[in-house]
């Protein structure tokens, strides 16, 4: 071989070696040749998060491998060129889920919370129910003989349950003849807070709602025209936290530390926030929101106070701060999620959704009917919400921006979610049954 021939052949080595090397590195960078397009693309993925986790994966028909494990929650499809991809997501059992999901020049698409609809319930109480409640996982039914029943026969006073205390240690139930009744229960006892109000010392006069505290199964909030107060069942007083005539008492929410209530002066057509200190006893004004009433005060279980006015304006307001802030309009009601970090704000047109820990993280929903929705209720995932007709209650997944996934769940709005059991109770034909959905 001639010094010309060896020289050229390293030359094209060379060449070879510095070629391979940019392709190496353009493929490691995620660029790969789209034969589709016949042009140089890079590759984005998808990754994929289904509840139940075994769920056979498709994309674009295609069968793809699901790599979920003990050491790996999801699976990870990657090495998609940028553009639309049917994403399909079955197990027995259940409904498929089917969504349009757009890839992405080197990003990954998160669908973390896909989950998949049980397609045949279980029937718990067969007949003869005309309305259910859920109380901790105590669920309470009204029968065709107005007559109040546990889950385990028991028979409790009262025609309709609410409130409840400590996930439903403690059960309120009223009448028709607005008589209260403190339920316990695993004992199947009651206590008439009608009859205890009307023993006690310094009770005011008129008629009195009573309202459970959700963290004290021992105390009830009591409201009347100018009155706001607690009742301790245990120690058979009443404590007196508002008495005026000029500002009246109107919405009240209480969490373990502090019970929030609004002070209303229809003179002004004004509304005042306050705080009471539950374990200091003392008032103090948070301060002024106007015009008009406050119509909701929710906590959250990170102690977050969600405030609602009658003209639609939103704020949060978090104990020690300063001031409350504004963070919507036209809000007709609110719901916690999330273990209170995510927030739904059902309007008159749209469905609202902020991560409250995540300012970056917002949604924004035009759902069908939406004057017609009653109730919002979140799924324990925090990213799925149901979404409850008069005669209809569907699943909403916060990924799913077209609505494609928007199925009906059951067809009745007489519904109720237990987190911890996962499980969707509904009442259909006199007959309560339920959904379990996998963890």
């Amino acid at each position: 071989m001639t010094l010309r021939t060896r020289r050229s052949f390293f030359y094209v080595l060379v060449a070879v070696f510095i070629c391979a090397g940019l392709l190496t590195v353009l493929y490691a960078q995620g660029w790969r040749l789209d034969l589709l397009t016949v042009r140089i693309e890079k590759v984005g993925a998808i990754y994929v998060r289904s509840f139940p986790t075994d769920a056979a994966i498709a994309l674009n028909g295609e069968p793809a491998k699901n790599k979920t494990g003990i050491f790996q929650q999801g699976t990870l499809l990657n090495g998609l060129f940028p553009r639309r991809y049917a994403l399909e997501l079955s197990s027995p059992g259940y409904k498929v889920w089917r969504q349009t999901v757009q890839v992405e020049p080197a990003l990954v698409t998160e669908i973390k919370y896909a989950v998949l609809i049980p397609d045949q319930p279980t029937e718990l109480i067969p007949r003869d129910i005309r309305e259910f409640w859920l109380a901790g996982r105590q669920l309470v039914a009204l029968n065709s003989s107005a007559t109040l029943i546990l889950a385990g026969g028991d028979i409790v006073p009262g025609s309709a349950v609410v409130g409840q205390a400590r996930e439903g240690a403690r059960i309120l139930t009223t009448n028709a003849a607005g008589t209260y009744f403190w339920v316990d229960p695993e004992n199947a006892t009651s206590t008439n807070l009608s009859v205890l109000l009307r023993s006690l010392p310094g009770r005011p006069t008129g008629r009195l709602a009573v309202a459970a505290d959700p963290e004290n199964p021992g105390q009830a909030i009591v409201q009347g025209a100018n009155y706001l107060g607690l009742l301790d069942m245990n120690q058979r007083s009443l404590l007196s936290i508002a008495t005026s005539s000029a500002y009246r008492p109107e919405a009240a929410a209480a969490s373990r530390f502090w019970l929030a209530w609004s002070r209303y002066d229809s003179a002004k057509n004004e509304s005042q926030l306050m705080l009471f200190d539950k374990f200091l006893r003392t008032n103090r004004l948070v301060g002024e929101l106007t015009p008009g009433r406050i119509t909701q005060l929710e906590w959250s279980v990170g102690n977050m106070l969600g405030i609602a006015r009658a003209d639609g304006e939103f704020y949060l307001y978090v104990p020690g701060e300063p001031a409350y802030r504004h963070l919507a309009s036209d809000v007709r009601d609110f719901e916690f999620g999330g273990d209170g970090r995510m927030l739904a704000l059902r309007g008159g047109n749209s469905l609202e959704v902020f991560d409250l820990e995540d300012k970056d993280e917002y949604w924004r929903f035009n759902l069908p009917q939406m004057d017609r929705v009653r109730q919002i209720v979140w799924h324990k995932t925090g990213r799925n919400i149901f979404i409850v007709y008069p005669g209809e209650t569907r699943l909403l997944s916060l990924d799913d921006a077209g609505l494609e996934n928007f199925a009906v769940v059951a067809e009745t709005g007489q519904v109720a979610y237990a987190a911890r059991e996962n499980r969707l109770y509904f009442l259909k034909d006199s007959a309560i049954s339920y959904l379990k959905f996998a963890d």
